[in-house]
Formats: C-alpha cells, sequence, structure tokens
C-alpha cells in the first residue's frame, strides 16, 4: 500500500516487523528513475499504484524522446537523448501502414492521422479516436493536454477555419469568428 502521508512511518506488523506502507516519496522517487513504458506498466500492479501512477506520469517529463517509425514492422523507436542506451520498440496499433501519417506527438500522445485523427499514448497502449472531421486534413493540430485530463482541449485548424474539440463531444465545433488564415502554427501559453 502506498502512504500519501509523508510523515506517516508505516503501520508495521509487529510479528514480522514489516512495513504495509510505502511512503509516497519513495513511490516517487522510483517513478521518476523509471523507464516510461515500466513506469506505465507498473500501474498493473494492485489499486493504489494504478492511482498514484498518473500523478507521475513519466510521459510528461521534460526529457526528450528521439522518436522514430519503423514502417516495416508498423513499430517505432524511442531512444532517450539523454542516455544513448535506453531505448526500446513499441508496436503501434494497426492502421494501413501505407497510409499512416504521424502528425506530432504531444503530451507524451501520438497524433495518427489515417483515415480520421486518433490520439494514441504508446506507454499505455490507450487509443483514442476523435469523431471524424468535416474536412480532409488539418494545416495544424494541438492539444493543451494529454487527453485523459478533463480541461483537455483540441485544436485544429484547415487554412480556414479553426476547429474545437473536447473530451466527450461528438463533434468538432468550427469556430466562425476566428481568422486563421495567416497562421501557421498554434501557441499556447499555460493552457
Amino acid at each position: 500500500m502506498i502512504s500519501s502521508n509523508k510523515k506517516h512511518n508505516g503501520e508495521v506488523m509487529k510479528a514480522k516487523g514489516i512495513s504495509r506502507y510505502i511512503s509516497i516519496d519513495i513511490v516517487e522517487s522510483v517513478l521518476m528513475r523509471m523507464n516510461p513504458k515500466d513506469a506505465m506498466r507498473l500501474s498493473t500492479t494492485c489499486k493504489e499504484w494504478r492511482v498514484t501512477i498518473p500523478q507521475y506520469d513519466p510521459t510528461m517529463r521534460k526529457t526528450p524522446w528521439f522518436f522514430t517509425i519503423l514502417r516495416s514492422t508498423g513499430s517505432c523507436i524511442l531512444r532517450s537523448v539523454v542516455n544513448e542506451d535506453i531505448s526500446f520498440e513499441i508496436k503501434l496499433p494497426s492502421y494501413s501502414r501505407e497510409q499512416i501519417f504521424i502528425e506530432n506527438v504531444l503530451h507524451g500522445w501520438l497524433v495518427i492521422q489515417d483515415v480520421t485523427i486518433s490520439l494514441y499514448n504508446p506507454f499505455s497502449r490507450v487509443r483514442l479516436d476523435l469523431p471524424f472531421a468535416p474536412f480532409s486534413s488539418f494545416y495544424y493540430f494541438y492539444v493543451t493536454s494529454a487527453p485523459t485530463n478533463p480541461d483537455c482541449i483540441a485544436l485544429g485548424h484547415n487554412n480556414e477555419l479553426l476547429f474545437v474539440w473536447r473530451p466527450g463531444d461528438e463533434f468538432w465545433t468550427a469556430e466562425k469568428n476566428v481568422e486563421v488564415k495567416y497562421y501557421k502554427s498554434i501557441v499556447m501559453f499555460q493552457g
């Protein structure tokens, strides 16, 4: 079990002398030193770890990863730019390999455009298919946070209109009073 009380020394079992609780400081320290793939899989250990992992999401660290797509195998390679010995291959979900286009990597999620736009987390293997867009493709696409965050907003424009999507929306909303044809990118400041 994980103790959220940093001063909690653990409930000690007197017969065996073993602590039943792990201090949240120790959990945080362990998670921050693990590679993201292993840290995400650690969340399957027990209920307490599953609840704790998102608070210390390893994909949100500022350390960049070099991302390479292997079209022949339908996977990607992630390499640490800090430690060249750390790299791993992650299988991508089944898409048409000829048409798949990795648009961007935002907040640890791949923005994949095939027939529709999907957000895919290669660490947790969660895939979120966004609603069908009423246009052929985005000129630019951005999400303000991971799509698992209820405050997430996805923004995209197709050189004419700005489109907005929030978790739970069934459709993209076109913002008609925003002139976007002269803008080349979307920049966010503090969400």
